[in-house]
């Protein structure tokens, strides 16, 4: 009989600083993610994957036994839910972008209106006789 191992997590390196939640990842910092996030990250060029070495140096300094699981470290699920939060955010920087560009549009008609009703205003002006 053979003996099977299955990975449960996949580790990572941080490439670029990203938001997780309310927690800033920084660059170089060693993430345990499952195979989706692993691959979404890697894929964007976020994160690269450990080498061996890393590899070693982070079981060596954490192993799940002695921490109990409690761990400050963003978990995938905290690293989904930023994502999901970044993409919200993009979507509504797009409509506020677009809310940018009508009322630009329609200040810059109101300028045109007011800059046409002081030249009428001074043509009206300059044409009446004063009044003594």
């Amino acid at each position: 009989m053979s003996n099977l191992t299955l990975a449960v997590g996949y580790l990572i390196v941080v490439l670029h600083e990203f938001w997780a939640g309310p927690d800033l990842i920084e660059v170089g910092r060693t993430l345990e993610v499952e195979r989706p996030l692993r691959n979404e990250l890697v894929g964007s060029g976020v994160a690269r994957d450990a080498t061996d070495e890393e590899v070693a140096a982070y079981r060596d300094g954490r192993t799940p036994s002695e921490e109990g699981g409690d761990d400050d470290r963003p978990t995938a699920a905290d690293l989904a839910a930023a994502q999901a939060q970044l993409k919200a955010l993009e979507a509504e920087r797009e409509t506020l972008q677009g809310q940018v560009g009508t009322l630009t549009g329609e200040r810059d008609a109101l300028r045109t209106e007011l800059d046409a009703l002081k030249a009428k205003s001074s043509k009206a002006g300059k044409s009446t006789p004063a009044a003594e």
